[in-house]
C-alpha cells in the first residue's frame, strides 16, 4: 500500500502537465503573434518576382572611351545637320548639289573652330587633375588645337570676305575650300576627341 501511494504523486504530476499543455494548446493566440504568422503565410503563398534589375542597370561611370564615343555622336555629327537641310534644300529645287556646292561657302570651317574650342575647354577644365605624364600630351592637343583655331578663323573670314565683296568664287579655290575645311574637320575632331578622352579620365 504505502508503494501505490508512492507512484500515485507521480501520476497526479504527470496529469497537471498534460491538463497545463491542453490549455496552452486551446489558450488564444496573441495578437502580434497572429500577425506574425498571417505574414509569414501569405510571403509564403506570394509568387516571388524574377530579378531583372541586371538586364537594365546602367553603368555608374562611363570610361573615357564611352564619353568619346557619345561626344562624337552628340556634337561632332550633331554639328553636320545643316549640311542635311542644305542639300535637301537643294534637291527640292531641282538641283542636286554636289560636295564642292556644300563645302565651298567654308561653314565647315566654322563648325570645326567650334569643335577646337570645344576640346580646349574640356582640358582646362581638368587642367590641375591631369596626371603628370600626360602633360606633355595634353600640351601638344592645347597648342594644336589653338593653331587650328588660327587657321580656321583666318580661311573663314577670307572667304567670307570675297562673298560680301561680291566677288565669285573661283571653281579651283572652291575645289580647295571644299578639300582643306574636310581636312580641317577632320583634324579638329581628332584633336578634340583625345582631348575629351584625357578629360573624361581625370575626372
Amino acid at each position: 500500500m504505502s508503494k501505490e501511494a508512492a507512484d500515485e504523486p507521480a501520476e497526479s504530476g504527470d496529469g497537471a502537465n498534460d491538463v497545463a499543455a491542453a490549455g496552452d494548446i486551446a489558450r488564444p493566440k496573441e495578437d502580434g503573434e497572429a500577425t506574425v504568422q498571417a505574414v509569414t503565410h501569405h510571403a509564403e503563398l506570394t509568387p516571388r518576382r524574377p530579378n531583372i534589375t541586371g538586364t537594365i542597370e546602367l553603368p555608374k561611370r562611363a570610361t573615357p572611351a564611352q564619353h568619346v564615343a557619345v561626344w562624337l555622336i552628340g556634337v561632332v555629327l550633331a554639328s553636320l545637320i545643316p549640311f542635311l537641310f542644305v542639300y535637301l534644300h537643294g534637291i527640292d529645287n531641282g538641283e542636286t548639289p554636289g560636295f564642292v556646292a556644300l563645302l565651298s561657302r567654308g561653314d565647315l570651317l566654322l563648325i570645326s573652330l567650334v569643335l577646337c574650342i570645344d576640346g580646349i575647354t574640356e582640358l582646362v577644365l581638368v587642367l590641375n587633375r591631369v596626371e603628370q605624364r600626360q602633360l606633355i600630351g595634353q600640351a601638344i592637343l592645347l597648342l594644336g588645337g589653338v593653331l587650328l583655331i588660327v587657321a580656321e578663323a583666318f580661311w573663314y573670314a577670307d572667304i567670307t570676305a570675297r562673298i560680301l565683296d561680291g566677288g565669285r568664287v573661283a571653281a579651283s579655290y572652291a575645289d580647295a575650300v571644299a578639300v582643306g575645311s574636310l581636312g580641317l574637320f577632320l583634324a579638329s575632331a581628332l584633336n578634340s576627341s583625345a582631348s575629351v578622352r584625357i578629360a573624361a579620365g581625370a575626372r
